[in-house]
């Protein structure tokens, strides 16, 4: 009698999972890509693990991902970017130190100006409070 398979199984058969330093790239051969921190990518392995397919991979995947809260995806992938500004900006600085670029991927307006060249970027840096800066709304 064959081993049932887990969620994590199925959801994962077909992929390419592979970790770069902190996150985690998830590519899906023909239908896009994603990219995840390692610790939201392996509560959602254990989540899954924990339970049995439901006999169709694709559900199984959508199951998966859905445990992932936020996540970078290339453009006309099988997952969209989802997520706040801040978790989306420390993928994207994880990244760009694992060597990623990030004009291949799908990252929000708000986060994309903040690693991009040119004034804009610039002035939006600027704004970004520096350790060492005094609390918004206090004397310096």
């Amino acid at each position: 009698m064959p081993k049932e398979l887990t969620l994590f199984e199925s959801a994962t058969s077909g992929l390419r999972v592979s970790k770069h330093g902190r996150v985690i790239q998830i590519v899906a051969d023909g239908n896009g890509a994603c990219v995840v921190m390692d610790t939201e990518y392996n509560a959602a392995q254990k989540w899954a693990s924990s339970r049995a397919s439901a006999g169709s991979p694709g559900n199984d995947r959508s199951k998966f991902l859905d445990q992932i809260t936020t996540l970078i995806a290339r453009p006309g992938s099988f997952v969209s970017t989802r997520g706040t500004d801040k978790p989306l900006e420390d993928i994207a600085r994880l990244m760009l130190s694992s060597g990623f670029d990030l004009n291949d991927w799908a990252l929000p307006p708000t986060v994309k100006v903040l690693f991009s060249k040119g004034p804009a970027a610039q002035k939006a840096k600027s704004k970004t409070p520096q350790d060492g800066d005094p609390p918004v709304g206090e004397p310096e």
